[in-house]
C-alpha cells in the first residue's frame, strides 16, 4: 500500500502541474499528450489529429531525465506501455453510431524515425523503446508508422519488421524519398518537409501546420459556453 500510495501521490502532483504549466519530465508530458486527447475528444466528435513523431518531441525529456538519473529505461518503457493501454480506450469517447462505422479504428499513429531537419537520421533510443513497447502490450492503439530512408539504422529496421510479423497490422512503412519530394511539390518548405508525419492513413502532413480534415464537428465545450 506504501508503494501504490506513493505512485498515486506522485499521479496527483503531475495532473495538478499539467497541462496548466509547462511538462518538466518526461512523465508529465506523457501525461500531458494524454489530457491532449482527452480535451480533443472533448471539442469534437471525431477529431483526428495523431500523436506524430513522438520519438522527436519527447526525447529532449527522456534525455534529460535519464542523465540526471530521474528515469531509468525500464521505468520509461512501462510508462510507454501505459500510454499504449489507455490510447486503447480512446474509443469509449465514440457515440455508439460511430464506433460500428469506424471498426474502432482512431487514426492514431506515431510516426518514429525519419530524418531531422539536416537530413541525418532521427532515429533515437526512444524510437527503439515504442517499438518494444508494441511488443509487449499488442493493443489496436496506437498503431505505429516507420519513415524509412537511406539512413535508417539497420537493426532499427529489423526490429520494426519484427513487430510487423505478429500481424497486428503494424507498424507501417512509409519512404521519405517519396514523402519528402511530394511535399515539396506542394510548396513546402525542405525542412517542413523533413519534419513530416502520417496524419490519418497514409497522409503526410507537417506537424503543427496543416493536418487531415476532420468531418461532422460538434464543439461540445462550445456548446455548454453558448448556452
Amino acid at each position: 500500500q506504501g508503494k501504490r500510495k506513493a505512485e498515486l501521490e506522485r499521479l496527483a502532483e503531475i495532473c495538478d502541474w499539467v497541462p496548466e504549466n509547462p511538462a518538466r519530465n518526461f512523465y508529465e508530458a506523457l501525461q500531458m499528450i494524454w489530457f491532449w486527447r482527452v480535451f480533443e475528444k472533448w471539442d469534437g466528435s471525431y477529431p483526428n489529429i495523431p500523436p506524430g513523431r513522438m520519438d522527436q518531441y519527447l526525447y529532449p525529456y527522456y534525455r534529460r531525465d535519464i542523465d540526471e538519473g530521474r528515469l531509468t529505461r525500464e521505468e520509461a518503457l512501462e510508462l510507454l506501455e501505459c500510454y499504449r493501454a489507455k490510447m486503447s480506450t480512446d474509443v469509449e469517447f465514440l457515440q455508439g453510431c460511430l464506433r460500428e462505422l469506424t471498426s474502432q479504428a482512431q487514426y492514431l499513429p506515431i510516426t518514429l524515425g525519419g530524418q531531422d531537419s539536416l537530413g541525418g537520421d532521427a532515429t533515437n533510443e526512444l524510437s527503439y523503446l515504442f517499438l518494444e513497447a508494441a511488443f509487449r502490450v499488442q493493443s489496436i492503439h496506437p498503431t505505429i508508422d516507420i519513415r524509412v530512408h537511406g539512413k535508417t539504422p539497420r537493426d532499427f529496421f529489423l526490429k520494426a519488421l519484427e513487430l510487423a510479423r505478429l500481424g497486428k497490422g503494424y507498424p507501417a512503412f512509409f519512404n521519405d524519398n517519396s514523402y519528402i519530394p511530394w511535399l515539396l511539390n506542394y510548396g513546402v518548405s525542405l525542412e517542413d518537409a523533413r519534419n513530416w508525419n502520417i496524419t490519418g492513413c497514409v497522409h503526410p502532413g507537417v506537424p503543427g501546420k496543416n493536418g487531415f480534415d476532420g468531418f461532422y464537428w460538434v464543439s461540445m465545450p462550445k456548446c455548454l459556453e453558448l448556452a
